[in-house]
C-alpha cells in the first residue's frame, strides 16, 4: 500500500545513488475513546503493551531509529513506529528533498486514509486529552523527523530500516525478471560508512532470497571488522489499507541469522512492535525464510487472481457466471472467498515484479518447470487485459476512429493515488492503436501529472501510437469525462463508481478541508481544521498546522480539483452519453439489471452479463 500504501503491497522510495497513497475512518485506530480502555497509566499506554505472560515489553536500549527511504513503505511504517513508541526518535531519510519537503508539509506524498493524522501526531506532537487516567491535558512531543542528512541520521541510529526501491531490472542479465538492487546496494554502502558499531540493519523492502547475506558482505567490505547484525522484516502492506495493515498486522516476520547476536537483535526489533502488536503475532524465523515468505505471499495472492480470471474466459464461451462460481467455491473453507473477484487482473508495483523475481530465482536454481509455472501467472494477467481491450474494439466492429472513450479510474486499485504499474496503461495502449478521437480519463485520487507521466512512454510526441488526431485528456470530474462519450470503461474498483445508490457507503469522519486560495495576493490561511483523534483509549488534540503560503502549488491544485468521494450519478451520465450507452465493466462493480433500467448496455469479461 490492499491506504501506511500498498498490492498486493507497494515499494518504496527513490533513494539511490542518482536520485532514486487506506483505512476507513471507522478503523479502531481512530475510533471513539472509552473510559474502559484506559486501564494502563499514561506512560504504559504510550510505551508498552501487556504481553501474554502479563509482563511489559519495553523498547530496550533502542533510542533512535532511521528509516532509509521516504516512499510508500518507509514513510507510513516510520509514522506508525513513532506513534506507538513516543520515547524513541524515528527519522526518515531520503535524498529527494522535494519528497522530504512534502512529508514535512500538509501535502503528504502518499495518499492513505488516516495517514495524515498519524503523521501529524508523531511529527508535530499533540495534546493528550483522556479521562480519569490523566487529570489534565499533557503534551506529547513530536518524535517523527524527515531529513536528507544521511550522516547524522544514520550515525545516531540503533536500528536502520532499508525501505528503498527494488524494481525489476530493465537491462543486462535477468532484464525483465531479476530485481534491480542498485538502490539497495547504494543505501547499504552509505549505512556501512556512517553506522555506529553494533547497529542493526533491517530489510524492509521486498528483496530476493539471499539479500541478507549480500548486505553482510557489503558491510564487511566497507567496514571490515565492525560488528553489525542484519535482519529481515518484510512489509505486508496493501495500498489503500496500509494503516490497518500496520496497526493490526496478521503477522510480523523477523528473520535473523540464528546466532546469539542475531537473536538478540531480533528481540530488540520485536520490542518495538510489542508496543502495539500481540506477541503471538510476531514470528522469528531465519532470514532466507523471511525474505522468501514475502515473495511467496504475493505470488499466492496473484495466483488466485489469475486463476479466477482464467475461469472467466471459460465462462465467456459457456454462458456460466463467474461471480456465481466464485461465490460457490468461496464457501469451501479450504478455499475461502478472498481474491476470487474476476476482473482486469492485478496491477501495482509488487505482484508482477515479485512473481518475476520468484520465477527468476527458480530459473537460477535450475528449476525451469517451477519458473514456467510462476511466469504463467503473469502471462494470464496480461491476457486478461488484452481480452478486455479486444472486447471494446470488437463492439465497435474494429473501428474506434472518431470515437470518444471515457476511462474511469487510473490508479491500480481503489483508495489510492498510486499510478505505478496501472492496469489502465495496458488498456489505453491497445486502444490508442485504433486511433480514437479522444480518451477522456478521470480518477478520484490520481493527480493529472502522475497520470500523464505514466502515459508518456506510449503517448510521447515521437510515439507512433499517438497520432496528433488523438487526444488524451485528464478531466477534473466524471461528468465532463463522460459527456458525449461513445463508451465508458470502468478500470478501477473505486466505491464511488458503483451503480446502486442504495448501497451503504462507509461513513467518514469530517476530513480536514483545504481552504481555497482565490488569488496569489491573498494572505495564506490555515489549511486544515483542528482535529481530535483517538488511539488505544488516548485522545489526541492535533497541533494546528502552519499555513502554506499563497504561492503553494499543492494548495492551488487541491482547490482546483479536490479529491472526489461522492457516488457517481449514473442517471446523469446516461443523459450526456451517446447511445447505445455502452459501459465496459472491468471490475464487476455494476448492478447490471439496475444499469439496464437506466438505458445502459453493460459488457463484462464473462458472458453472464452483456
Amino acid at each position: 500500500m490492499d491506504p501506511l500504501a500498498s498490492p498486493g503491497t507497494s515499494d518504496e522510495s527513490s533513494y539511490d545513488a542518482s536520485t532514486g497513497p487506506t483505512t476507513p475512518s471507522s478503523s479502531p485506530l481512530f475510533g471513539p475513546s472509552g473510559i474502559d480502555d484506559l486501564a494502563l497509566s499514561l506512560s504504559q499506554c504510550l510505551n508498552a503493551r501487556e504481553g501474554e505472560n502479563g509482563s511489559f515489553h519495553s523498547a530496550g536500549t533502542v533510542k533512535n531509529v532511521c528509516v532509509v527511504g521516504a516512499g510508500y513503505v518507509g514513510g507510513p511504517t516510520a509514522a506508525v513506529l513513532a506513534l506507538y513508541n513516543p520515547s524513541i526518535t524515528v527519522e526518515v531519510l531520503d535524498r529527494d528533498s522535494n519528497r522530504i519537503g512534502r512529508w514535512q508539509s500538509p501535502h503528504l506524498p502518499v495518499h492513505e486514509p488516516d495517514l495524515d493524522r498519524i503523521v501529524r501526531v508523531a511529527r508535530d506532537g499533540a495534546e493528550i486529552r483522556s479521562v480519569d487516567a490523566i487529570p489534565a491535558a499533557v503534551k506529547r512531543g513530536g518524535n517523527l523527523v524527515f531529513t536528507t542528512d544521511s550522516v547524522r541520521s544514520i550515525s545516531q541510529a540503533d536500528i536502520v530500516f532499508l525501505a528503498v526501491n527494488t524494481p525489476t531490472k530493465t537491462f543486462g542479465v535477468g532484464a525483465g525478471r531479476a530485481t534491480n538492487m542498485t538502490a539497495t546496494d547504494a543505501a547499504v554502502q552509505e549505512i556501512a560508512r556512517h553506522a555506529k558499531p553494533g547497529a542493526i540493519i533491517v530489510e524492509k523492502s521486498t528483496v530476493p532470497c539471499g539479500t541478507a547475506q549480500r548486505v553482510r558482505q557489503i558491510l564487511a567490505t566497507v567496514r571490515p571488522g565492525v560488528p553489525f547484525e542484519v535482519l529481515s522484516n518484510p512489509e505486508f502492506l496493501s495500498e489503500g489499507s496500509a494503516v490497518e495493515n500496520l496497526t493490526h498486522p496478521d503477522r510480523v516476520l523477523i528473520g535473523s541469522s540464528g546466532t546469539p547476536a542475531g537473536r538478540r537483535a531480533a528481540r530488540m526489533l520485536a520490542n518495538l512492535y510489542t508496543s502495539w502488536v500481540p506477541v503471538s503475532r510476531i514470528l522469528e524465523i531465519n532470514t532466507s525464510s523471511s525474505e522468501l515468505a514475502k515473495l511467496v505471499a504475493n505470488a499466492m495472492l496473484a495466483q488466485r487472481i489469475s486463476s479466477i480470471n482464467s475461469i472467466s474466459a471459460i465462462c465467456e464461451r459457456t454462458g456460466a457466471d463467474v461471480d456465481q462460481i466464485s461465490a460457490a467455491i468461496g464457501r469451501d473453507a479450504r478455499i475461502g472467498p478472498k481474491f476470487l473477484k474476476s476482473g482486469l487482473g492485478f496491477g501495482g508495483s509488487c505482484f508482477r515484479k515479485d512473481i518475476s523475481s520468484l520465477a527468476y530465482l527458480a530459473e537460477s536454481l535450475g528449476l525451469e518447470e517451477v519458473a514456467h509455472y510462476w511466469r504463467q501467472v503473469n502471462s494470464m494477467n496480461v491476457y486478461q487485459r488484452d481480452r478486455f481491450s479486444r472486447k471494446v474494439i470488437d463492439r465497435f466492429n474494429g473501428n474506434l476512429v472518431g470515437r470518444k472513450l471515457a476511462v474511469l479510474g487510473f490508479a491500480f486499485k481503489k483508495n489510492t493515488g498510486d499510478t505505478r504499474e496501472s492496469l489502465a496503461v495496458d488498456v489505453i495502449r491497445s486502444l490508442l492503436e485504433e486511433r480514437p478521437a479522444e480518451l477522456a480519463i478521470f480518477d478520484p485520487f490520481c493527480r493529472e501529472e502522475d497520470i500523464l507521466r505514466e502515459l508518456e512512454p506510449i503517448c510521447g510526441v515521437d510515439n507512433a501510437l499517438l497520432p496528433r488526431m488523438c487526444s488524451v485528456k485528464v478531466h477534473p470530474d466524471v461528468y465532463s469525462a463522460c459527456s458525449q462519450a461513445d463508451a465508458v470503461l470502468l478500470l478501477t474498483d473505486s466505491d464511488q463508481f458503483k451503480s446502486s445508490q442504495n448501497k451503504t457507503f462507509p461513513k467518514k469522519e469530517p476530513e480536514p478541508v483545504p481552504t481555497q486560495i482565490a488569488s496569489p495576493s491573498e494572505d495564506a490561511v490555515a489549511l486544515y481544521e483542528e482535529t481530535y483523534v483517538s488511539s488505544r483509549g488516548i485522545t489526541y488534540h492535533l497541533t494546528p498546522q502552519a499555513p502554506c503560503g499563497a504561492e503553494c502549488a499543492e494548495c492551488r491544485a487541491q482547490s482546483n480539483r479536490p479529491v472526489a468521494t461522492e457516488p457517481v450519478e449514473w442517471t446523469r451520465i446516461a443523459y450526456c452519453m451517446k447511445e447505445p450507452r455502452m459501459v465496459f465493466d472491468g471490475r464487476g462493480l455494476l448492478d447490471v439489471a439496475e444499469m439496464q433500467t437506466q438505458g445502459f448496455s453493460v459488457i463484462r469479461l464473462d458472458s453472464g452479463h452483456t
